[in-house]
Order: C-alpha cells, then sequence, then structure tokens
C-alpha cells in the first residue's frame, strides 16, 4: 500500500506520511508559533481538518503567545475547518486526565471530517502538567495514540515543556513518538525518525541518532540541579537527598543539620544507617514498602538524633532523577511535640467521665474514648468500623444525614436522643458537638448518658404519684 507523504509546513521536518506523531520540545510559549502555525497553515491549505489544544495560560505573556498562534486562523475558526479545545475540555474531567475522553473526542472529530470531505486530521496540543499515576496513563494515551493515527489519514505534533519534564519521563515521550524536534541555539533541529533510518531531508541533523537530543535535554536538566540543591537548603522543613542503591546522603538542608545535631559535612557522604539515626529493622520495613510503589507518603516512625534523643517523624520519599542518576528525596517534619500534646488530650479524654467522639461528615467513627466504650458496650476496635447509624436509636439515617447538614450550617449543636448498646439495651443520652474544618472535616462530640438522671426523675415522679 502506498503511503501518502503530506506535507507538515515545518522546513527542518519536509514532509511526513499519515500516522506520523512528532513531538517538539520548548523553552517558553513563545517558541511554539514558530511550530504550530505553519503546521496548521499546511493542514488547512490542503484541506485538512485541524485540532489544536493550546496550554492553559500562566500569565498575560502566555495569553498574548497563544493570542498570536490563533489570530491567523480566525476565518478557519468560523468556518469550523479548525477546532480549538481548552486542556479541561479534552484531556481532563473535573481536573483528572482521562485518556477515554481524549480518544472519544479525537475518533468523533475523525469521523466528522471525513464525512464532510477532508482530506484528514491533523491535531497538535500543548501535554498537560501531570504526575504520578496520571502521568502513566498519559504515556500509556500517547502510545496508544500511535495506533490511531496510522489507521487513519491523522497526523499529531505534541508539544513538552523541557523544564516540566523529569529524566524519566523525557524517555517515556521519545518512545512513544516517531519524529523529534528540539530547540538548539535558537532554531529548532529535526531529529528524525526513530524507528527507520534517517529521513532525506535530515541526514546530517541525524547522524547521532537521538543521543544528540539526550545530551542537550540532560544539559538543561544539569541547569536546573544547581536550582534544586538551592531550593532544598533553603526549605523551613528538614530535606535530604540520597542515593539510591545505597541511601548515601548527598544533599541536606540546613533544618535536618539543626534537627538532629549534625554538621553537614558529617551527613553528607554518610547514610542514616551509618549514623545510627533509626534501627535497621524499620529501615528495612520502608525500604520494602518503597520498592514497592517507588514512593511511601506520611509515614510516622521515630529517629535518633546526634545526641541520643528519639523524635517522632512524618516522612515522605520519593524515586527522582537527577542527571541521568536515580536518587531518593525525604521530607521529613518532626511532630514530636504534636504527638506528646496529643498523648496528654487522649489521656484527659480518655479519663473523662462523659463520652466523646470524633466522626468524619458521613458519621463514621474516627476517634472514641473508654467512657463510651463502657457506655454502649462495644470495644474501641468495634467502634472504629462503625458509624452512628449503628448505635443510633431514634433517628433514622436520612435524619442523621439532615442533623449533620444542620450542624455544619450552624457550627455546632445541643440535644437529646437514644442509642441502643451492644447488648440490645436503648440508653438516653445528651450530645454536645462541634464542626471542626480539619481535612475533610471532622465532628467532636461529647455524649453524656442520662439513663441515671431519666431514672432518678421516674422515681420522683412515682413518689409524687403515691402522695397524691
Amino acid at each position: 500500500m502506498v503511503v501518502e507523504n503530506r506535507q507538515t509546513g515545518i522546513k527542518v521536518v519536509g514532509p511526513l506520511p499519515w500516522g506520523s506523531h512528532i513531538c517538539v520540545f520548548y523553552n517558553s510559549l513563545s517558541e511554539l508559533k514558530d511550530i504550530f502555525v505553519p503546521f496548521f497553515q499546511a493542514g488547512l491549505e490542503n484541506n485538512e481538518h485541524c485540532i489544536w489544544i493550546p496550554p492553559d495560560p500562566g500569565n498575560q505573556s502566555d495569553r498574548e503567545a497563544i493570542d498570536r498562534v490563533a489570530s491567523g486562523f480566525s476565518d478557519h475558526l468560523k468556518t469550523g475547518q479548525l477546532t480549538v479545545f481548552h486542556q479541561d475540555e479534552f484531556y481532563l474531567e473535573n481536573g483528572v486526565f482521562k485518556s477515554a475522553r481524549a480518544f472519544n473526542i479525537l475518533l468523533l472529530k475523525y469521523t466528522q471530517a471525513m464525512l464532510k470531505g477532508y482530506r484528514g486530521v491533523r491535531i497538535g496540543g500543548c501535554a498537560p502538567e501531570l504526575e504520578g499515576k496520571e502521568w502513566l496513563a498519559f504515556h500509556k494515551y500517547e502510545a496508544e495514540a500511535n495506533n490511531a493515527l496510522e489507521k487513519g489519514n491523522m497526523m499529531g505534533l505534541c508539544a513538552y515543556a523541557i523544564d516540566k519534564c523529569r529524566s524519566r519521563q523525557l524517555i517515556d515521550i521519545l518512545n512513544t513518538h516517531q519524529y523529534v524536534l528540539n530547540m538548539s541555539d535558537s532554531r529548532y533541529v529535526f531529529l528524525g525518525d526513530r524507528n527507520s533510518e534517517p529521513v532525506p531531508e535530515a541526514d546530517k541533523q541525524t547522524e547521532n541518532g537521538y543521543r544528540h537530543i539526550i545530551r542537550d535535554l540532560r544539559r538543561q536538566l544539569r541547569e536546573s540541579e544547581d536550582k534544586y540543591a538551592k531550593a532544598v537548603r533553603g526549605s523551613d522543613i528538614m530535606v535530604c537527598i540520597t542515593k539510591l542503591n545505597d541511601g548515601t546522603f548527598i544533599e541536606v538542608n540546613d533544618n535536618m543539620c539543626r534537627t538532629f545535631g549534625y554538621r553537614r559535612e558529617e551527613m553528607i557522604g554518610n547514610t542514616s544507617t551509618g549514623l545510627n539515626m533509626w534501627s535497621p529493622e524499620e529501615r528495612r520495613r520502608v525500604r520494602r514498602k518503597f520498592q514497592k510503589t517507588q514512593r511511601v507518603q506520611n509515614e510516622k516512625t521515630t529517629l535518633r538524633t546526634k545526641s541520643g534523643e528519639l523524635l517522632t517523624v512524618l516522612y515522605s520519599i520519593e524515586k527522582i532523577d537527577l542527571n541521568g542518576q536515580s536518587r531518593i528525596i525525604s521530607v521529613l517534619t518532626d511532630i514530636t511535640g504534636l504527638k506528646k500534646e496529643k498523648e496528654k488530650e487522649r489521656a484527659i479524654i480518655s479519663a473523662a467521665i462523659d463520652g466523646f467522639w470524633i466522626t468524619d461528615l458521613n458519621g463514621k467513627f474516627l476517634e472514641v474514648n473508654d467512657s463510651y466504650c463502657r457506655m454502649i458496650g462495644y470495644t474501641r476496635e468495634e467502634l472504629l468500623k462503625m458509624s452512628i447509624i449503628d448505635v443510633e436509636a431514634r433517628e433514622r439515617p436520612e435524619e442523621i444525614a439532615e442533623h449533620i447538614k444542620n450542624i455544619l450550617l450552624r457550627g455546632s449543636d445541643r440535644f437529646q436522643t437514644q442509642h441502643r448498646c451492644k447488648n440490645g439495651k436503648i440508653i438516653g443520652i445528651e450530645i454536645n458537638t462541634s464542626y471542626y474544618n480539619m481535612g475533610e472535616g471532622q465532628l467532636f462530640v461529647f455524649i453524656h448518658d442520662l439513663t441515671g438522671r431519666e431514672e432518678a426523675e421516674d422515681g420522683r415522679n412515682t413518689r409524687l404519684e403515691t402522695r397524691w
């Protein structure tokens, strides 16, 4: 089958066949005009339907750069030959990347274009800024896009901001695009087809294949590495960077040195195990957890300072790539004081005569004290698997939900109701609750057992009736 070549409009690239998937790395949005304008112009002149997905403008300069691209195509926008999608229209759903959404839009526009008599579709867009699982989903989408483009009369041009790309992401990008463009010395250099021999127009430029772009991109990453180290040292929280293979410290900030009592020279080149900062068992536990997902988030542990004091810290660790080397960045927060204060509060609450809960806004128990456990007959472990509807004896679930809604509006409430004990007994209680805007919202609730009061009142009424 003869594959039809189409003019890309980009001088350093020349014509490419349908199904081509091109990526371009840029430093600023102003550079995109030199790529997207000729790319779309060639498509519009050759009876193709064009789709453009510009980046979200971060400032006035960005907005002006995007407007300069769009200004030359106002007539085509009116006729519908050029369609513009915002990032959240094409890629995102409620702020989350959805590959199915993007594919559905692409295939729908392609079907419409072919029915209207266009020769094909060319799509050009700026990749959204994604991390973690969303980046993996986008990378998979880009790989699947290769198949979609090859099955029809389609051509794609994807733009990536070089300063937003990590080394691992650069490799992903190169592996999912047939052709690569990169800005070098204020001009775009075409590095050819990674899957075959270089196209004739780019023979000299692709002499060393993709080694050129890897070297160029890593140089740009190295320039940003110094800024990264400065940001680590100047942070108000504890931050360190270690080698992936053996945990050797290669960067620690002043706050971490102060907190643990070491000089920076004592930590750099050493390891947390060598400094006896934590037990080998705990380090192995964290390492096993890290190896499963390449990250650990908001974990608690105990670490030892130089003087031997034990600190409770909340930490997160994640794998990063710096200058082509795998590293681990760790962020730590000393919560020793908070833990002691929380233990003090918990001891006071546990010793309280009245019952006490903390619940989420769905009524699920997050914390209960010993008094309420004795009052209701359930253990703490049992209650933490339950919610208000499991113990409420008077209000129906919809009434409980309405009650919680009213508490959110007023901020607090005080009322009487009944609870069902584990043995089936119904007790009267008085609730005193307040709403706290913590996390996704929590209710702090004190529960006073009215059983004694009610029994006393019943006895008093009986005596009065007897006297009369």
